[in-house]
């Protein structure tokens, strides 16, 4: 049993050094890892743990690690050679035209208030060519007009552009292209027109036939369940099916999602162990007069219903599995070992997946398991002088986050710090809504007006529980921004976890593990923000600047309000940022800027504008509620050490500091440039909109140009091919960080 363990452990070290990049004179790094780690196990533990396994069973152990690790890379989806993403390229990042194909799974609504869905590609058709046999899969937005009463297992054609999906923008940003990488979809398609056909055009394999309609039941049982809760209790009703069903299986309101997730609440949303030892809970409740084997088919029945109701993800595929274990063991009489259940668990899925190694959803839930597995008995005795139910009600939201915290600042650098006071006191809420929404839910089944009527028993505790979420997240430093972690980090905190559960003199030391813990998170954050000197200009139609010095950080516009919402605010999480000291407009901003949503997620201390314009009726009262009024900026503004220059009501912006001169041309083709001197030799000079002569170059001779989009105009591409001229592209780029020890980009700056 134990070589077993030893085994499964192997291979998900294998996995996870497939995150390791580069390679070494052709060999990858993670390759190299595993060998010097194998090595190292062989030649060391039979001597220092002389009661482990044999030598034999350390180097089987290196040998599945590497297999692991061949295995996951045969596994990246890669395109076929009649995919349709071979459409698009760098060059041509985006394509005119009209494919034929079979939508996947049950379309929903994106925040932007589109119709998103998975097409799989039959036909395709370009320009005024004929139409071709494809294949590939796509992501698909459709305006909300043309995607209502688009259904799964529908055949449609769509007519629209064909685009390729892009990396990450800013460092820790969401990597759009490696998502849909992850999905095996290597294009996007936005469509404009949606025609359903209303007989097939290509044919359809009896397998296909068969996995479809099985789709389609599955999907009626779900909107009948939804349908009884969201008619009672409207939103409330969308809450209480994605605590039962999960996020991903409901059209859950984005708004309401973010309420959940900033209070550290999220994991109540997503189908999980807590789920699934509630349904069996109440299954093995109500069938307790059969005997275990008949409770086992019962329970097993529900259990596979409930998995393909949720939609297959991985993490209530884990708790499945383990729920499964657990009642065998009930069956036979036999104690089931969690820990070993949750390897065994882990193993399975990742045979089927290993994809799944790097799903932030399986990490967590993973990991959660493991904290109350390992964790919460331990917590559980020392608050021995609480009753128990407290004690366990203490012990198991903290045991969690514990386990979890270090992959959440890895991956947003964020901490909720609320989190578990919400989970402790919300607790009677979420087991209230979620079980009744089971309940009702399979009630609704049978009887959808019984189960109508029912669920407004539900209306005080739904909405008792929203309005409690909201009342956290108006606390101050409700969602604390840390800063990002590195994986150095990580791998050290965690270390010390297990060296504190494995090992009984460490388990003593508890405390100053945590100390050390802690420290290894905010000493480098702290080392970093208060010697750090950084101007970034993230990639965005108009120049937005973030300004950092020595823990001061300024904003000079905010974009637009995707922009806010995808690049400047995960930026300013990541670096750890809290507040912003300063926020200039250079120009007027409108209802559409992302200014509304940035007041709103961070607070600012000073807000200036560059003309005496009325403020949008939206931000006023954020203003206020800051207690901020928003300034009209003179011609200049010292900002810290940091000169600012104005022309043009806010056209022109020079920066400068410590020598080093930034222009920003808020539009370039605003004809006030021509009436207003401009500095020259500057170094660096950032533009929004089109420029279309190199006449303003040839007068500021920049040494590095900043430009908008994913090209420059021939005659500008042509001055800087002319001289020792760089430039970067926002567009392709991505952000770009200037330090006093050069540039950092996405890519090379163009010479």
């Amino acid at each position: 049993m134990r070589n077993s363990v030893v085994f499964c452990l192997a291979y998900l070290v294998g996995l996870l050094l497939s995150g390791v990049a580069g390679s070494w004179l052709g060999v990858p790094r993670g390759a190299i890892a595993i060998l010097v780690l194998s090595l190292a196990a062989v030649a060391l533990l039979p001597r220092w743990w002389r009661t482990g396994p044999r030598v034999q069973v350390w180097a089987c152990a290196g040998l599945i690690a590497l297999l692991g690790f061949g295995y996951f890379h045969w596994r990246i989806p890669t395109p076929q050679t009649a995919d349709i993403s071979h459409w698009v390229t760098a060059d041509h990042p985006q394509q005119a035209v009209q494919v034929w194909g079979r939508i996947t799974d049950e379309p929903r609504m994106t925040r932007s208030q589109s119709v998103r869905f998975w097409l799989q590609v039959l036909e395709a058709q370009r320009n005024e060519e004929p139409s071709l046999e494809q294949t590939g899969k796509l992501y698909v937005t459709v305006p909300l007009l043309q995607g209502t009463g688009l259904t799964l297992g529908q055949e449609v054609a769509i007519a629209g552009n064909l685009y390729q999906p892009q990396s990450a923008q800013i460092q820790g940003g969401f990597d759009f292209q490696a998502y849909l990488a992850r999905q095996g979809s290597f294009a996007g398609l936005r469509g404009s027109t949606v025609e359903v056909l209303s007989q097939r055009r290509h044919s359809i394999s009896a397998l296909q036939l068969g996995f479809t309609y099985g789709q389609q039941t599955l999907q009626t049982v779900r909107q009948r369940m939804i349908r009884a809760q969201v008619e009672r209790l409207g939103r409330g009703g969308l809450l209480v099916s994605s605590m039962v069903l999960g996020r991903r299986a409901v059209d859950l309101p984005y708004d309401l999602y973010e309420q959940f997730a900033q209070a550290g609440m999220a994991h109540t949303l997503a189908a999980s162990g807590f789920h699934v030892s509630l349904l069996l809970g109440l299954v093995l409740t109500l069938s307790q007069g059969f005997a275990p084997r008949r409770q086992l088919a019962i329970a097993a029945t529900i259990l596979t219903l409930y998995v393909g109701l949720t939609g297959f993800h991985a993490s209530v595929l884990r708790a499945s599995f383990m729920g499964l274990a657990a009642l065998l063991g009930m069956v036979h009489q036999r104690q089931v070992n969690s820990l070993r259940s949750l390897l065994t668990a882990a193993t399975l899925l990742l045979l089927i997946n290993p994809m799944w190694i790097w799903d932030l959803g399986f990490q967590l839930s993973f990991l959660a398991t493991l904290g109350l597995v390992v964790t919460v008995k331990p917590m559980t005795k020392r608050l021995d002088w609480l009753p128990l139910n407290p004690a366990n009600a203490i012990a198991i939201p903290i045991s969690a986050l514990i386990w979890t915290i270090p992959v959440q600042l890895y991956s947003f650098g964020v901490m909720p710090l609320y989190s578990i006071a919400a989970n402790i006191l919300l607790t009677p809420l979420v087991w209230a809504a979620s079980l009744g929404g089971m309940i009702t839910g399979a009630i609704a089944l049978v009887s959808p007006v019984v189960g109508r009527h029912l669920v407004g028993l539900l209306s005080w505790p739904v909405e008792a529980l929203i309005h409690s979420v909201a009342a956290f997240n108006r606390l101050p430093g409700h969602n604390y921004a840390i800063g990002q972690v590195s994986v150095w980090q990580v791998v050290g905190i965690y270390s010390l976890f297990i060296l504190v559960w494995a090992i009984a003199p460490w388990r003593k030391s508890w405390w100053l593990a945590g100390l050390v813990a802690i420290a290894l998170v905010i000493a480098p954050a702290t080392y970093a923000r208060t010697t750090q000197f950084q101007i970034t200009l993230l990639p965005s139609r108009e120049p937005v600047v973030v300004w950092q010095y020595r823990g001061q950080t300024g904003l000079i516009n905010s974009g637009s309000d995707s922009d806010v919402q995808y690049s400047l605010l995960p930026f300013l999480r990541q670096q750890g940022v809290n507040h912003l000291d300063w926020a200039i407009a250079l120009r007027p901003p409108s209802p559409q800027s992302g200014w509304y949503r940035l007041l709103q997620a961070m607070p600012v201390r000073s807000f200036s504008q560059t003309t005496d314009a009325n403020l949008p009726s939206l931000i006023t009262p954020l203003l206020s509620q800051q207690k901020i009024t928003a300034q009209t900026l003179s011609s200049s503004a010292q900002l810290g050490i940091a000169d600012l220059h104005i022309q043009a009501h806010g056209a022109i912006a020079t920066l400068t500091l410590e020598g080093h001169t930034w222009l920003l041309l808020n539009a370039s083709d605003d004809p006030q440039l021509s009436t207003v001197s401009l500095p020259s030799h500057v170094e660096v000079l950032a533009w929004s909109g089109s420029l279309s002569s190199p006449e303003l170059l040839e007068q500021i001779q920049p040494q590095l140009a900043i430009a908008p989009g994913n090209g420059l105009e021939p005659p500008v591409a042509a001055w800087f091919e002319q001289g020792d001229r760089s430039y970067v592209l926002s567009g392709r780029d991505g952000a770009i960080q200037w330090t006093p020890t050069g540039l950092q980009a996405g890519r090379s700056p163009r010479e």
